[in-house]
């Protein structure tokens, strides 16, 4: 049986067919913008989820949010549904942690309301919980005749409403201290805590029913408690957890309780859960961002934030023992092991891949991309489910080459459990690892959709039109380092230190580019984002110190990102959209009419734009379902404006018939424009003048937008220093080689690069390669 997928011109894809072997891996392989994303992602994936949800009862639909834009696809068959696992950057939050990425803290919540037992940090003693049957139950086991007082505890002096209120109910005695008194006689009550006489019995067989009746009587009357007096003393009982000895009452347990939500009681009071106060780990909850009252609530005698502060082996172990029945089988095994079941497999899984050391505490910030992409990995496929297609997009992102051969693992395991996996892949050494290859292109945008090889791995070789053949036989083709004079400057790095990690003394060379490897969590990301970055910042600019200053400024890969709005296309995002618009409003016609640039403009609510589509080119056609089908705008034929802007010519060319022309063709229509010919040059010069101008940046791919990002840096006169983490993941090999030419062009432009690799592509291309390595919490570099 295969995945069938038929007519499929979804984005680029030009009335693609394609078919997937069941139950094996395949890889979906091209170079940037071939349309991989598209086929995967935005067709087989959506359209397996679509088909699934669908065969759900209209009732539970609505509970799905948001509706999925169904894909173009003439006919498909044998689809299932389907787990994607994206390769995208996360945000995490300062409070989240391993624990919750990986959910095991949700299931755990579950398991301490049902199994935690509450000892109190004042005495030691066991606080339980009580209810009718327990407070019946213990009357029913007094001596036969002990005389018995039903009471409901008040906090509080007895004032005149009280009394009468309680009065008019039926109740007409109260103790106050060890004295009864009478309520009608309320002149000559004495002041303090009172507790209100709801029943008197004398314990024999058959008061059981009565006893219950008058405790849940006392419990709503004193809002959840009860106290049963007798001549030997009085016994509190309370529906909230309370202390036996001291008589301290705890927190329901509850799900919500066992979360860093302040208003719930379990999180920090101080800094709110969010583990921070001013910049610092929170010195009340030593960071964990728990209340420190859930210290109280244990299983196995170890409390909730100590469950939290272990290592998955260690959680591991701690669930396995739980799990597992004893020699005198209890009754609610089951339901523990029914609770577990979700947080072994997970915990298991993330062992199995090498992070069994990895504390449940640790913040998802602190982590390397390895580590992150195993745990959010974890998180998704510890369900171990069977019949899905799951997709993968470039699962070894953050792993070096020695750390990569650990995925077939677990490939291997999904198509154990009958799943099909399909790979979003570029690196030669997982696509040998698949059974079957499907190779799109040959270029990227309109010269891409195409399908270029569909078949075995080694049959690449022989594929007349594959682009990823030469780079699974021969690795060698990256540009190298061109030769450049000796260095003039160096930026000094003393010895540092930075989250936990002791980083020894570094030099990096200025206005070249430094590329740093190392495997995974040994210090390479934190010392560029960390170390470099802050000294960077702080080097005077006249070089009185050990380093330079860089008049454009210390950069990060985050800085270099764009919004990817139906409005932002590629004219906007290098920086020649505005002179676009200037320029037509410069036109005898619009000054004839009265408009200005902003007339131009699809982003402002004004005639200018059209008003069918508010300027996005097309429209969502609700299908009634779960799902929406993206149409070309029927009012304007996707050109974005209205008609009367539209009439605003130049050289024939309307500003959308402008949008539509790529840089190859945009470069010959504005050779004369100062301001606009250098961005479309370099553009062009990157390998991206295929793109057209008014392209929305939603549709680029991650190296397309890398590469457009950086060309962008080349226009800026003042040397910087660019801080590029992983800047060849998620990129084919022919993509890196334009990357890397282009970091070559920003070195000789006077930039200084230091960028972290683990694909092996980028050693190289480079000036300088220094190698990471870390030993427990000391980083040299080699």
């Amino acid at each position: 049986m295969n995945l069938s997928l038929h007519g499929v011109t979804t984005h680029n894809l030009r009335d693609l067919d394609v078919e997937l072997p069941w139950g094996k891996l395949t890889a979906v392989v091209g170079v940037s913008g071939s349309g991989k994303s598209s086929l995967a992602h935005d067709t087989l994936y959506v359209e397996g989820q679509l088909r699934y949800l669908e065969t759900l009862s209209p009732k539970l639909r609505p509970w799905f949010a948001g509706k999925l834009v169904r894909p173009r696809v003439r006919w498909a068959s044998g689809l299932s549904p389907t787990v994607l696992v994206a390769q995208k950057a996360q945000s995490w939050g300062e409070a989240t942690c391993v624990s919750d990425a990986l959910e095991t803290a949700y299931h755990l919540r579950f398991l301490f309301t049902h199994l935690a037992r509450i000892r109190c940090p004042d005495c030691g003693l066991e606080a339980v919980a009580a209810d009718a049957a327990d407070v019946a139950a213990h009357v029913a086991a007094l001596p036969a005749g002990t005389k018995v007082w039903i009471t409901a505890p008040f906090d509080r002096d007895p004032d005149e409403a009280l009394l009468q209120d309680l009065l008019e109910t039926g109740f007409t005695r109260v103790f106050i201290g060890d004295g009864e008194h009478d309520l009608e006689a309320r002149e000559s009550l004495p002041r303090g805590p009172f507790s209100v006489v709801v029943d008197r019995v004398v314990s024999r067989e058959g008061q059981l029913a009565r006893i219950a009746g008058s405790v849940e009587q006392a419990f709503r009357l004193s809002g959840g408690r009860a106290r049963v007096r007798t001549s030997d003393g009085v016994t509190a009982f309370s529906t909230r957890p309370q202390c036996g000895g001291c008589g301290r009452v705890f927190p329901r347990k509850t799900p919500r309780l066992f979360s860093r939500d302040p208003e719930a009681g379990g999180g920090c009071p101080v800094c709110g859960g969010e583990r921070l106060a001013d910049g610092a780990p929170c010195g009340a909850c030593g960071g964990g961002g728990w209340s420190p009252l859930l210290a109280a609530y244990e299983v196995q005698g170890v409390g909730w934030p100590a469950w939290q502060d272990l290592t998955v082996e260690e959680a591991l172990a701690r669930c396995s023992c739980l799990a597992s029945p004893g020699p005198a089988s209890r009754g609610d095994d089951t339901a523990i092991a029914g609770l577990l079941a979700p947080v072994v497999r997970r915990l298991r899984f993330l062992a199995e891949l090498g992070l069994g050391a990895l504390g449940l505490s640790r913040p998802m910030r602190s982590l390397s991309h390895g580590q992150t992409q195993l745990v959010r990995l974890a998180a998704h496929l510890a369900g171990e489910l069977s019949g899905v297609t799951t997709i993968l997009d470039e699962p070894g992102f953050g792993l070096s080459r020695v750390e990569k051969p650990r995925l077939e693992g677990i490939f291997r395991r999904l198509i154990a459990q009958n799943n099909t996996v399909v790979l979003v892949e570029h690196d030669p050494e997982l696509i040998r690892l698949c059974d079957h290859v499907i190779e799109l292109g040959p270029g990227a945008g309109e010269q891409g959709g195409r399908l270029l090889y569909a078949g075995p791995p080694e049959g690449l070789a022989t594929a007349p039109d594959s682009r990823v053949a030469r780079w699974m036989r021969d690795l060698s083709g990256f540009p190298v380092s061109p030769a450049r004079p000796a260095v003039e400057a160096w930026l000094e790095l003393p010895a540092a230190t930075a989250r936990g990690l002791a980083f020894a003394p570094a030099s990096l060379p200025l206005a070249r580019w430094t590329v740093l490897t190392g495997p995974m969590a040994c210090g390479k990301s934190t010392f560029l984002t960390e170390v470099v970055a802050t000294r960077g910042r702080l080097v005077s600019g006249d070089r009185s110190t050990r380093g330079i200053h860089f008049p454009g400024g210390v950069r990060s890969v985050d800085a270099l990102t764009f919004p990817r709005t139906p409005h932002s296309h590629v004219a906007s995002l290098v920086g020649i959209w505005d002179a676009l618009r200037r320029w037509y409003a410069q036109l005898p016609l619009s000054k004839a009419r009265g408009y200005d640039a902003a007339r131009f403009s699809t982003t402002r609510a004004h005639e200018g734009r059209c008003l069918r589509c508010a300027g996005s080119g097309e429209v969502l056609v609700d299908t009634g379902g779960l799902s929406q089908i993206a149409t070309v705008c029927p009012l304007c034929e996707g050109r974005r404006f209205s008609l009367s802007t539209l009439e605003v010519t130049w050289r024939g060319y309307s500003i959308a018939d402008v949008l539509d022309h790529t840089v190859r063709e945009a470069l010959a229509l504005f050779a004369h424009f100062a301001d606009v010919l250098p961005k479309l040059t370099l553009l062009a010069e990157v390998g991206l003048d295929y793109l057209r101008l008014g392209q929305p940046s939603r549709s680029l791919s991650g190296g397309e937008l890398q590469r457009l990002a950086l060309a962008r840096e080349l226009l800026s006169a003042q040397p910087a220093c660019f801080l590029l983490d992983e800047p060849a993941g998620g990129l084919h090999p022919e993509d890196v080689v334009h990357l890397a030419r282009l970091f070559h062009r920003l070195v000789d432009e006077g930039h200084t690069l230091i960028t972290v690799d683990h694909t092996g592509w980028l050693v190289p291309c480079a000036d300088l390669h220094l190698t990471v390595r870390r030993e427990g919490d000391r980083v040299r570099f080699g």
